[in-house]
């Protein structure tokens, strides 16, 4: 049982070191820039995530 999940283990290690050093690979050949419109699109999306007045579109309330 032990050598068996030792295995699974040591298999999703090569996995993953193999998918990272695939990906660096796309990377430093440029397949990994982002498109403008999704990078803006992910920046709204966090900004309306922190702000919950912006994301239902009402502005914030001055002090008074």
């Amino acid at each position: 049982m032990n050598q068996a999940r030792a295995r699974i283990i040591d298999a999703r290690q090569r996995q993953a070191e193999d998918d990272l050093a695939r990906m660096l690979e796309h990377e430093s050949e440029g397949w990994l820039r982002e498109d403008e419109h999704e990078s803006d699109d992910v920046h709204a999306s966090t900004r309306n995530a922190r702000d919950p007045d912006r994301n239902r579109g009402r502005r914030r309330s001055r002090a008074p």
